[in-house]
């Protein structure tokens, strides 16, 4: 059994493929349903979610990959697709929307992180990385896991 990250992952010094992280802090929000995310976006509880970019040497803008973890938070198997995709030449953003939250696992209990929420937080990642010069913002896509 995979283990919850007993740390931020944003903490940790990070380098996948020969590639330094940059931190990143993405402004985002905790609505209560999807509903509150659609009619009133403004309305919902503001968070500063974290990630991780990983920007390949070469030209740019280049194609992008969200990583977005499951329930259980970034672990080992997304770590080690962002490398795998680092090493190919993509641009990688890892998302952590539960190290601001203080989730450790929604294995058990679904609602300590709403699905509305996770829906939020990609889109709101999608809108800090398309003003990105490394980032080409017709071609960013985004890989999730489990929830």
């Amino acid at each position: 059994m995979v283990e919850a990250r007993e740390t931020r992952y944003r903490d940790d010094p990070t380098v996948y493929a020969g590639v330094e992280a940059e931190n990143l802090v993405v402004p985002s929000a905790n609505p209560l349903n999807y509903h509150q995310a659609i009619t009133d976006p403004a309305g919902c509880e503001p968070i500063d979610i974290d990630a991780k970019l990983f920007v390949p040497a070469g030209d740019g803008p280049r194609p992008t990959v969200m990583v977005v973890p499951g329930s259980l938070g970034v672990g080992p198997n997304h770590e080690a697709h962002a490398e795998q995709l680092v090493a190919e030449g993509f641009v990688v953003c890892v998302v952590d929307p539960f190290g601001p939250r203080a989730v450790t696992s929604t294995v058990a209990n679904q609602t300590a992180y709403s699905f509305a929420a996770s829906a939020f937080d990609v889109l709101a990642t999608l809108q800090v990385l398309r003003d990105r010069p490394e980032v080409d913002a017709d071609r960013i896509s985004a890989q999730g896991h489990s929830r």
